[in-house]
């Protein structure tokens, strides 16, 4: 982020301050202040209603006042996330996956689709520079239930008084070739991760979230692997899965090509990316099952010490993962 783009805002200064680090932005500081917020772990360990928490993640609605006499407050979206000892050392030369998020946001905004707001972003690194902790705050948006929740009530013709999922489907595919065409991608554009807000005419607008990957790619084949897998993501990630219809929609909304490219290929290998985020291939099949099966030994034998001493194979399904990327992002250039 540009130094012009962010108002610097520490309001305690740590032992080693150059390891602890919160930015808000200057419209949203009045609701942080110093005497409520006087350190990193204040923020990070706000009390708030947990809506998600995890080993290594905490999502929870924070209420704020603007001042201390002020009666209305305001509702926030709290995400932490912790980085172990070794997820920590992947980050030592990345930023955040929570500055990644705050950026991505506000890149969305500046383009003019609508993102949930990002309102202030801080990061724990260790001396050595591998982030320790982190945590990301958004603006809590009232009134809006994400795709995936909506699917069973706005699929087919049912729900005849709000809009339907075909109407839904082509506004986000209207946004994405918006992004796609600035080379922007977003790599997790997945049903749940897009609130729906009806409006009082009763169309709705969707709202994008939880993109912490998103970023800028100007190489035309990056491009093109990153453009076949939002596509794919979207697609896959909808339940029930998308009919005929609604992928002709899709597509009628999102070609031309954003990266000039021919429209019948994009659409076979939006259907092959699709086809794989939903395990319908040999290998995404497996790895699904074997990391179900070491999550479910992890939970029901309580044998942490085994679980930690079998680290690797956890490993070594990710690194499958990466192979058959790796294959899929060749396969895509020939």
């Amino acid at each position: 982020m540009k130094n012009s783009e962010k108002n610097l805002f520490v309001p305690h200064q740590d032992k080693n301050k150059t390891t602890r680090r919160v930015f808000v932005r200057p419209e949203f500081a009045p609701y942080f202040s110093p005497d409520e917020f006087p350190s990193y772990a204040a923020f990070l360990q706000a009390p708030g209603q947990n809506i998600k928490v995890e080993r290594r993640t905490r999502v929870a609605i924070l209420s704020a006042r603007k001042d201390l006499r002020a009666e209305a407050t305001m509702r926030f979206v709290l995400k932490t996330y912790a980085y172990p000892f070794l997820p920590r050392i992947r980050t030592g030369f990345r930023i955040s996956k929570a500055e990644q998020e705050f950026n991505g946001l506000l890149h969305l905004s500046k383009l003019g689709i609508p993102a949930v707001e990002p309102v202030a972003f801080g990061t724990e690194r260790t001396r050595l520079g591998f982030v320790r902790s982190c945590f990301l705050i958004t603006v809590f948006v009232e009134g809006a239930a994400n795709l995936t929740d909506r699917s069973p009530s706005v699929h087919g013709d049912k729900q005849t008084h709000s809009p339907s999922r075909a109407s839904l489907i082509e506004q986000i595919a209207i946004q994405l070739r918006r992004v796609h065409k600035r080379r922007f991608f977003l790599f997790t554009p997945k049903a749940k991760n897009v609130l729906v807000r009806e409006t009082a005419d009763k169309t709705a607008d969707t709202i994008f979230l939880d993109i912490p990957y998103a970023r800028a790619l100007r190489w035309l084949p990056l491009a093109r692997w990153a453009q076949r897998r939002d596509i794919g993501v979207f697609l896959a990630s909808l339940n029930p899965y998308a009919t005929e219809e609604e992928l002709g929609v899709f597509y009628a909304a999102y070609l031309p090509d954003p990266l000039g490219g021919s429209a019948t290929e994009l659409r076979r290998q939006g259907c092959k990316s699709m086809l794989a985020k939903q395990n319908c291939t040999l290998v995404t099949s497996l790895t699904k099952r074997v990391k179900q099966r070491w999550r479910n030994f992890g939970r029901e034998s309580g044998v942490k010490v085994i679980r930690n001493q079998l680290i690797f194979l956890v490993h070594a399904l990710l690194l499958l993962n990466v192979t058959y990327d790796f294959w899929a992002f060749v396969d895509l250039l020939t």
